[in-house]
């Protein structure tokens, strides 16, 4: 069976990809996890990520791996591919839901004004270098790249469009942008997204 690597976001479970589990094809495909600590520093984790599954292809030599993150976890994951993916040539496909391609600016109020601040608020931040790392390479061409996000969020005077959480100028980066394959939009919020019938259907498609 092929493995599908799923990566949950900030302060989430292996638990929260119940749906997906539920409805993928498991003749066909094996759910794996990476569980982490999300309050971490993003690139420590991504390199955590490449020492596990390199101990996991070493002692099952799998040939192809795919990878579907939420949230932060598709930072985790680019960060890991975009570093990694020539040295780890069998993941062919990165499917990522509601990820914060641009940063959060609420991260980065959290640095300037919290007493204690998270390291991954650090990474968090829009202008910082992380966010800024992730685009200094391609994706490596073996991994087909496909976009996520849900448009159903808070509606006021006072903040941009956004999915409930995250900023739709933030899902939709012009930088991931220009290597996705496809873009796709749903009515979802930044949570429903990884519960809804509408995306179960186009991620098994």
């Amino acid at each position: 069976k092929t493995p599908i690597l799923f990566v949950h976001g900030a302060t989430g479970t292996p638990k929260g990809w119940w749906y997906f589990v539920k409805n993928i094809d498991r003749t066909r495909f094996q759910p794996w996890f990476f569980y982490y600590p999300t309050g971490s520093r993003i690139d420590s984790m991504s390199y955590l990520l490449l020492w596990k599954l390199s101990n996991l292809q070493a002692k099952y030599k799998f040939n192809k791996m795919y990878i579907t993150a939420h949230s932060m976890g598709g930072l985790v994951a680019r960060s890991f591919i975009v570093n990694y993916g020539q040295q780890f040539p069998v993941v062919k496909l990165f499917i990522s839901l509601a990820t914060p391609w641009g940063g959060d600016k609420m991260a980065e109020y959290g640095v300037q004004q919290s007493p204690v601040v998270m390291p991954n608020w650090i990474d968090m931040q829009p202008e910082g270098d992380f966010i800024k790392s992730l685009y200094r390479k391609k994706m490596p061409e073996q991994v087909s790249f496909y976009m996520f996000y849900g448009h159903r969020g808070n509606r006021n005077l006072f903040r941009s469009n956004n999915d409930g959480t995250i900023n739709l100028s933030s899902l939709l980066d012009y930088r991931p942008q220009s290597e996705a394959k496809m873009n796709y939009a749903f009515n979802e919020d930044h949570a429903s997204i990884i519960t809804s019938k509408e995306v179960m259907a186009q991620y098994n498609t």
